[in-house]
Parts: C-alpha cells; sequence; structure tokens
C-alpha cells in the first residue's frame, strides 16, 4: 500500500543462477533456486572471517575492561523514563535522508510523511518497548546491498 502511495518503483536483485567452485575447484553453475539461497546465506555469514568463539583479553588490556568505580550509577536512570510526543517528533523528523530501507520496506522519509497518523500507536509501542524490555525480533532483521565503489577506497 504504502508503495502504491508513493508511486515508488520497486527495484529488486534475482539471484537465478550462480556460479561457483566444487569440492574438486571445479567451476559449477547452479541454478536450484533453494541451493542458491542456501550458497547466498552462507557466502555472507561468512565473508567477513569472523567467527563467534571466545576470544581472550591480552593481559596489558584487563584493566581497560573491568568495571570503573568512578562513574555515577544513576547516569542511566533517565533511559528507561517514559518517551513524550514531542521527542519522538524530533528525532523522526532528524532521521538521516537517502538511506536504504529496512525489510519493512518503508525508508525514514515515509515514517516522516506518515508520522502525524501513527504518532499515537508508535509512542505507546516505544513506550511499551522501555517498559517490558523486550525488543521485537523483527528488528533484529536488516537488508545488506553491496555497494560498487566507483574507485579504490
Amino acid at each position: 500500500m504504502i508503495d502504491s502511495l508513493t508511486e515508488r518503483e520497486i527495484k529488486k536483485i534475482h539471484i537465478d543462477r550462480l556460479l561457483t567452485r566444487n569440492d574438486d575447484n571445479e567451476e559449477v553453475l547452479i541454478t536450484d533456486l533453494d541451493k542458491i539461497k542456501a550458497l547466498t546465506l552462507q557466502h555472507f555469514q561468512n565473508c567477513a572471517g569472523s567467527k563467534n568463539d571466545i576470544k581472550t583479553i591480552p593481559k596489558e588490556w584487563i584493566t581497560e575492561y573491568e568495571p570503573m568505580d568512578q562513574i555515577d550509577h544513576h547516569i542511566y536512570d533517565s533511559t528507561l523514563k517514559p518517551i513524550d510526543v514531542e521527542e519522538l517528533h524530533q528525532v523522526v523528523y532528524d532521521f538521516p535522508k537517502k538511506k536504504a530501507c529496512s525489510p519493512t520496506t518503508l525508508y525514514y522519509k515515509d515514517f516522516q510523511i506518515l508520522f502525524p497518523a501513527i504518532k499515537d500507536q508508535l509512542l505507546s509501542l516505544f513506550n511499551k518497548i522501555l517498559t517490558t524490555q523486550q525488543i521485537p525480533k523483527d528488528w533484529l532483521l536488516a537488508n545488506i546491498y553491496p555497494i560498487p565503489k566507483p574507485k579504490l577506497w
């Protein structure tokens, strides 16, 4: 509905074939969509080379990671206080421009256009999240687009 209202063209990347190497290091063309999805997922999960394993902190850095006694423990008390409409309004209208959309396909500009109609629901949702301290699981999803750079950076 939002795409229709904003008359926005939907651009998507469709991968219907994938060239990869098999165990014998021979090039193989994959056309099975399920296998393509699995290989693409595997690629993006491993392309950065990071692994979730327990890391040991070098001895010279251990003191840097110890809790600091001189920090006032009440400094964060206001972070869980309810959000008011003025604060929400300012945040929505200060969203960065020209950013990629979320998996919902909503851009920041869409929120700004819809804000007057949905501000009460957003305010209620955000304050409920602060109260329950539970973030919706779908908010942990993101779209990642590889963007080729025109020159070395």
